[in-house]
């Protein structure tokens, strides 16, 4: 059954952009089109190689430098991005980037994981075969041993992330870390969120009822799309 929780990132920041004014600022009226801005060496300034314009490309490289910032960071550097994007005469980009949604706290601590511990994260997500074989076969023995290694593997890996996080000066209590882990959990059961989370992009938390993963809050699950695992942050 699906569980409702309150996000105190503050998801309703990220639902008016469009209705800002931003789309009122008249900027198609300036006659940015007949400047000569074509003529200025614009092309030439590295606009295009921002990543802004590029199209989905573009998207994707801004979405994965907004989902590897801290939760308080993400709201005013998407407005940046989405800014800039319209500066450069480019809407449907602007559109794209203010669409994307900041993560709870528990997702941008999965996040942590897919792009400093990929590792550790894929050594944990692997057990997920082993284990719907388990089920499906109901061999008790391999799924109490699997069961009791998921546990342990699960709890490890939460406290690598909340390390992570306390290297960042973001404090990490215990409910906290147990929304991690019932995000974890909900990815061994289900590939769809396991590709979620190894996106690095994750933006929800969620839980498994044994029946099945479900959102928590208002969230809907995104498809799942096969893309690189992203970037690691630098040090």
């Amino acid at each position: 059954m699906p569980e409702t929780q309150s996000d105190s990132a503050g998801d309703t920041d990220d639902t008016g952009q469009n209705d800002t004014g931003q789309n009122d600022t008249g900027q198609n009226d300036t006659g940015q089109n007949d400047t000569g801005q074509n003529d200025t060496g614009q092309n030439d300034t590295g606009q295009n190689d921002t990543g802004d314009t590029d199209g989905a490309g573009g998207l994707d490289d801004i979405a994965d430098e907004l989902y590897g910032l801290r939760p308080d960071e993400f709201i005013p550097r998407r407005d940046e991005a989405v800014a800039r994007a319209r500066e450069a005469g480019d809407r449907e980009l602007a559109k794209a980037i203010g669409r994307l949604r900041r993560p709870t706290r528990a997702a941008w601590l999965a996040n942590l994981l897919a792009r400093d511990r990929p590792d550790q994260l894929e050594g944990l997500l692997g057990l997920a075969e082993g284990l719907a074989d388990a089920q499906r076969t109901l061999d008790g023995a391999a799924l109490r041993q699997l069961s009791s290694q998921r546990r342990k593997l699960v709890g490890a890996v939460a406290q690598e992330a909340a390390r992570l996080a306390r290297a960042e000066h973001e404090p990490v209590g215990d409910g906290l870390l147990r929304e991690l882990q019932e995000i974890l959990e909900a990815a061994l059961a289900d590939p769809d969120i396991a590709d979620e989370v190894r996106s690095g992009r994750l933006t929800r938390s969620v839980s498994y009822s044994g029946f099945g993963p479900s959102a928590r809050g208002d969230a809907a699950p995104r498809p799942a799309r096969a893309r690189p695992a992203p970037p690691r942050r630098k040090p």
